[in-house]
């Protein structure tokens, strides 16, 4: 059990370590084609701060537990708003941009209900698989125009570092990620082993919280440097490929089996943790929400715990 423990930790500092590597790489490519920094964050960013969770997915899958990859897909989605988002929300307070409120949050929110149609059969079909890509498919075009129609006109600013060396630390973050995968899902699987417990409940809590590394980064260097649509949208994002890109892949591998009893808690924490991000009446998000979902983190962790024990 040491060892598994020591496997999972090491995979999370190297989640850490190659999700700052990539963000870095690719989010300053991007800058370089004028493209709004709230779109780079929702697609670029959030798609690198979930890379660890598509490496986990891929690689449970492979292995033949891919209930891992929904356990750690939607306990990630918890942990992005209850905690990772919550923190600085419960410090500062956040300004939701306009345009993510309009497209991301529907889609964040809308991704529950349909994972919840999509399983009540207990199984994740690969046409369900398809149906979840195809609306991922339609948010990220969705996206993808927007950055077109706003694409600055400005020349891109000068940092120093050249395309090659931009893109060599995006390429070394992602080969760090998948070590980080192959270390969380080793260590994962042999502490449910050892504990006798559901590799989905060990997947939504502990896994989830490691693969989230990578977005607490990016939300505290985002808040600290006052880019609050960076980090808001990045997490939106970042559930939005867990959720409609990372458990399909899964399912696509390997047969997925969906158990909505033991699932309800995690999904059901998610709707209502992406409901707190919801503006109400102007496009400030008050610090009441940050310390709300804190307490909502507080209690799923509590509510895992009683159920493990």
């Amino acid at each position: 059990m040491t060892t598994d423990l020591l496997l999972f930790a090491f995979g999370c500092i190297c989640a850490g370590i190659g999700g700052e590597l990539f963000v870095d790489g690719l989010v300053s490519l991007a800058d370089r084609s004028r493209i709004p920094r709230g779109v780079v964050a929702a697609t670029i960013g959030a798609f690198a701060t979930s890379a660890p969770e598509l490496i986990v997915g891929i690689t449970s899958a492979s292995q033949g537990v891919p209930e891992i990859a929904l356990g750690d897909a939607t306990g990630s989605n918890v942990v992005n708003i209850a905690l990772v988002l919550a923190i600085p929300l419960a410090v500062f307070g956040l300004t939701a941009p306009r345009d993510s409120v309009f497209r991301d949050v529907p889609f964040a929110l809308a991704l529950y209900p349909i994972l919840v149609l999509a399983g009540l059969d207990g199984s994740l079909s690969q046409d369900e698989a398809a149906m979840l890509l195809a609306v991922f498919a339609v948010w990220f075009l969705w996206i993808l125009v927007f950055a077109l129609r706003n694409r600055s006109n400005a020349p891109p600013p000068e940092n120093g570092r050249s395309g090659a060396l931009l893109a060599l630390a995006g390429i070394v973050g992602l080969f760090v990620l998948f070590l980080a995968g192959q270390l969380i899902v080793a260590g994962a699987t042999g502490l449910a082993a050892s504990a006798d417990l559901p590799p989905f409940v060990i997947a939504a809590t502990v896994v989830a919280l490691g693969t989230s590394v990578p977005e607490l980064a990016t939300v505290i260097v985002a808040v600290a440097r006052r880019h609050h649509e960076v980090g808001l949208q990045t997490i939106l994002g970042s559930n939005i490929f867990n959720t409609l890109l990372i458990v399909p892949i899964a399912a696509l591998i390997h047969p997925l089996e969906v158990d909505l009893n033991t699932a309800s808690i995690v999904l059901a924490a998610g709707f209502l943790a992406t409901l707190f991000v919801v503006p109400i009446g102007s496009l400030r998000l008050g610090r009441w929400r940050g310390t709300a979902l804190l307490l909502l983190y507080v209690s799923f962790i509590a509510l895992n715990a009683a159920l493990i024990w």
